[in-house]
């Protein structure tokens, strides 16, 4: 278990630092985040995080997405954040929310 996971979370930061700049990035960082909470501190006890049904479909939805985002930004044709007086960070704020959302999402699943 702790190989597989280290290597799926070693190629998701490799899919990470390439994200890095595009519109994608914010909602792939979220995801890592996700499957980094999953995989590591919730699984560290036993498997019985990682065998929550719910939690478990949404992970591997999401890491789907996730290695699907590269392809999905290199279709776009303005995928870089333009640099504007913001440093780039206008555009961002804007997915930073989404993002958010989406993770927050997921925990009130979990909790609930």
């Amino acid at each position: 278990w702790l190989v597989w996971t280290s290597s799926m979370m070693f190629e998701a930061s490799k899919v990470l630092l390439k994200l890095k700049g595009t519109w994608a990035f914010p909602l792939a960082l979220s995801i890592f985040w996700f499957a980094f909470y999953l995989l590591f501190p919730r699984t560290y006890g036993g498997m019985a995080g990682y065998q929550a049904f719910v939690l478990n479909a949404y992970f591997w939805l999401l890491v789907g997405i996730f290695f699907r985002l590269p392809g999905l930004v290199g279709q776009d044709s303005g995928s870089r954040i333009q640099d504007s007086g913001l440093r780039g960070f206008g555009n961002v704020a804007l997915l930073l929310p989404s993002s958010f959302l989406l993770l927050g999402f997921l925990f009130l699943l979990h909790d609930s």
